[in-house]
């Protein structure tokens, strides 16, 4: 486990907050779309990229190892693994409202050269292929996260750093116009409506009952990274409120 300089002070911060059930939403610009290629945005993911950006102001990681990196957040820690990556108690993002599917697609092409003096490039095939690329987008504008964590320090950090929500932001997708952190009830941060709403790794000891075969999955930020990567269950999981021998018998 690295640890940055700074990052001890955020520890002892956040180790002396108090935490309670939040929820989390982002209002979105009118029209604005997600990106739905990938799983919905992490509140975890988003406050660590936030933290890191603020602790080592915008420099982020000296370089990209296979080795973690410890980043506190201003959330209650589920549980350590025996490699003390933590799991954090938040969820994904979750929409609100109607789901409007759509697909955009983002075109790559190459100038004529009518002026140079160059052979002219093969826009067929190859190198410079031109080449349109469909990306399939949710439309909603309230997306919600719940979490246990300090109110103050979350809205702080979404607030200042966070603008958009998910990928694509270059072209203007997840365009964010205000964050709502406010108190909330709930009887778990990782489940909701019977199903997972935050990957977790099958050695996590208060993990609910899963039927459905583990594989590898992202469950601790960054949650791209692959090194970080164990087997557990992804996003979606349905959870089984009953026995299962029960209802077999």
């Amino acid at each position: 486990m690295i640890i940055l300089p700074g990052m001890e002070n955020y520890t002892k911060t956040f180790m002396s907050l108090d935490y309670a059930p939040l929820t989390v939403t982002a209002q979105l610009a009118r029209n604005a779309q997600v990106n739905a290629y990938e799983p919905p945005p992490y509140l975890d993911g988003l406050l660590a990229w936030a933290v890191l950006q603020v602790a080592t102001a915008g420099q982020g990681v000296p370089q990209n190892t296979p080795e973690p990196y410890w980043i506190p957040l201003p959330l209650r820690c589920l549980w350590l693994s025996p490699d003390e990556l933590p799991l954090w108690a938040a969820s994904v993002f979750m929409p609100q409202t109607d789901i409007i599917a759509d697909v955009h697609y983002l075109h790559k092409r190459n100038p004529l050269g009518e002026f140079s003096t160059s052979a002219r490039w093969n826009t067929k095939a190859g190198r410079w292929m031109e080449r349109r690329r469909p990306i399939p987008t949710a439309g909603c504008e309230l997306w919600q996260a719940r979490c246990i964590g300090n109110a103050e320090w979350i809205e702080r950090l979404l607030v200042q750093n966070i603008g958009f929500l998910g990928k694509a932001r270059g072209v203007g997708f997840g365009e964010i116009v205000d964050w709502q952190v406010r108190p909330a009830q709930f009887d778990s941060p990782l489940v909701y409506d019977d199903k997972l709403i935050h990957a977790i790794p099958v050695e996590y000891p208060n993990a609910p009952r899963i039927t459905t075969a583990p594989r590898r999955v992202g469950w601790t930020p960054p949650l791209w990274k692959r090194s970080l990567f164990a087997d557990g269950w992804p996003v979606g999981t349905p959870v089984r409120a009953c026995d299962w021998f029960a209802d077999c018998l």
